[in-house]
């Protein structure tokens, strides 16, 4: 939830629903706190938690809605199960959702949001609706001061809305987990580097420019 920004204009707009906003930072779970108190929103509270898991926090059926909004990508293919739309995380959020609950999110990075399309997929949810533009098709959604912040730097805002579909038969991890396995080939002309992979992407675009020096062929980083 960051600072609360979104999360209060949003329990502000609809006060018959409960928004509960969810941060890792104790900081920014405070200063939401703060902010739903100034605006005098009684229909939203704030958790903090460092990983959370949905199946602590929230009963069988329990949300109509979960809206992950610029999480941390966590990039390296090692953190991978610490991002909010990994495989395993997918499965809980089937229980808590109640029939027809959605998952949506929202984020500046591309390879991100295709990596959390192939764990929707493996996890049998059904897409309603994915987008490279957030803002043209919700254009009076509340902005966060994070979102503000990225898109002043040039940055897309890319996303998704999906709902469980039949559960899977069998539940595995085969997508490729590190996000940089999702960068497309032309890294050197990027209109907007994603948050997290500046270091990635300056590390093979130098690497490549040593190459073509020598009269090798580009290199690119494995499927993993």
């Amino acid at each position: 939830c960051g600072k609360g920004e979104y999360t209060v204009a949003r329990a502000e707009a609809d006060p018959e629903t409960l928004f509960v906003g969810i941060d890792v930072d104790p900081i920014c779970v405070m200063r939401s706190a703060e902010a739903a108190c100034e605006a005098g929103a009684g229909n939203v509270v704030f958790v903090h938690d460092e990983d959370p898991d949905v199946l602590e926090l929230f009963g069988e059926g329990e949300l109509a809605s979960i809206l992950i909004n610029f999480p941390t990508p966590f990039p390296k293919k090692k953190r991978a199960s610490r991002r909010l739309t990994y495989l395993d995380r997918l499965m809980k959020y089937r229980l808590v959702l109640e029939d027809g609950g959605t998952v949506r999110m929202r984020t500046d990075s591309t390879p991100f949001r295709d990596f959390s399309l192939t764990q929707l997929e493996l996890a049998g949810y059904k897409i309603e609706w994915e987008t490279d533009d957030v803002r043209g098709m919700f254009p009076d959604e509340p902005w966060s001061g994070y979102e503000r912040k990225l898109v002043a730097k040039g940055a897309p805002v890319v996303g998704f809305c999906a709902v469980p579909g039949p559960a899977p038969e069998h539940v595995e991890q085969t997508a490729p987990l590190s996000l940089v396995s999702y960068l497309p080939e032309d890294l050197e002309n990027l209109d907007y580097i994603p948050f997290g992979m500046q270091g990635s992407i300056d590390n093979i675009v130098g690497y490549n420019a040593n190459r073509r020096k020598k009269g090798l062929p580009d290199w690119r980083p494995p499927i993993v």
